[in-house]
């Protein structure tokens, strides 16, 4: 391994950095992204059961403190509750879009090692190839090892380069995928409380 990073030339480091960059952040969007943790089934029991009941202000209690999306998106709802059922909408609306920036947090820097991995890759083949031909346009064919050493600089780099980059990528779409699920459940919980406040006419304070 090391021997083959130290043919690579010096875009190597670079594709390293990268790695270690979208690494790190798979690591900590896979510890974030975690449905449970998310929308945690006991809570969203919790509320539904206040609701119907009209203890809406029960309700906002048990979202207070509650460092996870769900729980901030209905509390700006249920604070709106004795509004209308369409400030409520409005609320929760935009404490969704909010919420949905954070789930992509980080994701910008991945996108960009997946970039830059095989971008670099590419560069250290357009190098390697490069001091291959200008050592045969100077010594001729009398070096091949100084030959060989740039052709092998070419092709480790575009190798490792995509070796970063394709994990990476897949991984990148998990994550989006899990993202999109959870977005679909955020909505769902928020109209479902919706429907029951418009249910039990709550346009007053409790």
């Amino acid at each position: 391994m090391f021997e083959y990073f130290d043919k690579g030339g010096s875009m190597m480091w670079g594709i390293l950095f990268s790695s270690i960059v979208g690494f790190g952040v798979c690591f900590e969007r896979g510890f974030k992204l975690r449905v449970k943790k998310m929308i945690p089934p006991d809570f969203v029991e919790a509320i539904r059961a206040e609701i119907p009941a009209g203890n809406i202000t029960k309700a906002i209690a048990l979202c207070e403190g509650k460092n996870f999306p769900i729980a901030r998106i209905l509390k700006a709802g249920l604070l709106k509750h004795n509004q209308g059922v369409s400030e409520v909408e409005r609320a929760l609306e935009s404490a969704g879009s909010l919420e949905i920036a954070y789930l992509s947090t980080n994701f910008g820097i991945l996108r960009s090692a997946i970039t830059m991995a095989p971008m670099l890759g590419f560069l250290g083949t357009v190098t390697g190839m490069i001091a291959s031909f200008q050592t045969i346009a100077t010594m001729g064919s009398s070096r091949p090892d100084l030959i060989s050493a740039g052709i092998a600089e070419a092709l480790i780099t575009t190798a490792y380069g995509l070796l970063v980059a394709v994990p990476l990528m897949f991984i990148y779409q998990i994550f989006k995928g899990r993202v999109d699920t959870i977005i679909l459940q955020l909505q769902e919980i928020s109209l479902d409380i919706v429907a029951e406040l418009s249910a039990r006419g709550e346009q007053g304070a409790v």
